[in-house]
């Protein structure tokens, strides 16, 4: 999973470039948002780490839960998927670095773009400790945890706390937060609102996707994705808004874009092949690519 997510990140750096070419900032540079480097700093640095002390958390890995959230979770229970998973961790590794390309793109390296950089890494950090926090706190069990297959059975005992944290989905939350946060910082320094509406339709189309893939991997119940497309959200919208900056009137092409997007992810994710399987073996996926002076396709390599 890792390497998967390495390989996709150096190929997204080559891409960056093509969207530094876009031109949509404002005729006149708006105001940037307010923000301390020693502060804002600081904070997403003691976040990066609550993550990770998070781990430390004792979680029981013995036992199932009887009752789930939502009835309808039930019927993922037992799912297995590990070409879902696959998918999923590319595009949520897409989705999470295409905005600071768009970022880049407005302007260049400057002090502008530092401070954006530096709001939008604070935004998926605080979502990322939140999000682990919760896991290790509520100790959910993956619904493959529910399979009698004694394949998958061994594989969740190989995964140890892993398999016990599905509460809530961290791959919607990032992805949601990573979403809006970015869109939002895009739309604050431009007047383009087509420009405006591709990013959001964009990122929240791959949130959506992202989201749904980890439910048809047996990584999480749909209560999960939701409650963490949910949180990821408001974390993505409160973290820039606080900091102020230009106000965002989004315009009726815009919040189509924001109503749509994620159903539009969600639908065509159903859409892909999602094997019953353990393991996925080494390949390559051509995944799209969207700028807001046009778009691709970009090729990842899956590990």
């Amino acid at each position: 999973m890792r390497k998967a997510w390495l390989a996709t990140l150096a190929l997204t750096t080559l891409f960056l470039p093509a969207v530094a070419r876009a031109q949509t900032t404002a005729p006149e540079a708006p105001a940037s948002p307010k923000v301390r480097w020693a502060l804002d700093g600081s904070i997403t640095g003691a976040a990066v780490l609550g993550t990770a002390l998070a781990s430390l958390i004792p979680v029981d890995t013995s036992t199932r839960w009887q009752r789930e959230l939502l009835p309808f979770d039930r019927r993922l229970e037992g799912r297995t998927s590990a070409s879902a998973a696959k998918t999923s961790d590319i595009l949520a590794a897409v989705d999470v670095i295409m905005p600071l390309g768009l970022l880049l793109g407005q302007g260049g390296m400057n002090e502008a773009y530092g401070k954006r950089a530096l709001l939008y890494g604070e935004t998926v950090s605080v979502s990322l400790v939140l999000n682990g926090v919760t896991k290790y706190l509520v100790g959910r069990p993956r619904p493959y945890v529910y399979s009698d297959d004694a394949r998958v059975q061994e594989y969740a005992q190989s995964q140890g706390k892993d398999s016990h944290l599905s509460f809530y989905s961290g791959h919607a939350s990032t992805t949601f937060a990573a979403s809006v946060a970015g869109a939002y910082l895009f739309a604050q320094n431009t007047t383009d609102k087509r420009a405006r509406a591709t990013v959001w339709g964009f990122e929240l189309a791959l949130a959506g996707a992202t989201a749904n893939l980890r439910t048809r991997a047996g990584k999480h119940f749909y209560s999960d994705v939701i409650v963490g497309a949910l949180v990821g959200a408001a974390v993505g919208f409160a973290v820039p808004r606080l900091h102020g900056g230009p106000k965002v009137r989004l315009s009726a092409a815009e919040w189509v874009a924001i109503g749509t997007a994620p159903v539009a992810g969600v639908a065509i994710a159903q859409l892909l092949p999602a094997k019953a399987d353990l393991t996925v073996p080494l390949g390559a996926v051509v995944l799209p690519w969207a700028t807001p002076s046009g778009g691709g396709l970009m090729l990842a390599r899956v590990f």
